[in-house]
């Protein structure tokens, strides 16, 4: 992976219930989990719930001050983590992005029950 977008994958979150408030997906009652981020962008007051689930890229997670993810743009509901984006050292670091769901992503995270 060589730049910023390079393998994003979405990682099963959303904000499509309500702008700004991102819940993990549950299948058929996929507007119904449970939110780990809630009010938007950061600079707005933007937060994790419990300090749980908090790899977005911004400010406060060290990124450059003009990083303000997730950013509530409407048309961005689904949660992806950056691939090929680079934090210092040219490392990938997994940080996470809200974007658009409806565009194709060559990688999703499953999880399964034990």
């Amino acid at each position: 992976m060589s730049g910023a977008g390079d393998g994003e994958t979405w990682l099963g979150a959303i904000d499509m219930k309500e702008e700004g408030d991102f819940q993990w997906f549950s299948g058929n009652k996929h507007t119904d989990g449970a939110v780990f981020w809630t009010g938007g962008d950061p600079s707005n007051g933007g937060r994790s719930v419990s300090d749980h689930y908090n790899n977005f890229e911004n400010s406060g997670n060290g990124y450059t001050a003009g990083a303000h993810e997730p950013n509530s743009a409407g048309d961005e509901d689904c949660v992806m983590m950056r691939g090929g984006h680079q934090q210092g050292m040219g490392k990938s670091d997994g940080s996470w992005n809200d974007a658009a769901c409806y565009q194709r992503f060559p990688y999703f995270v499953v999880e399964f029950d034990a």
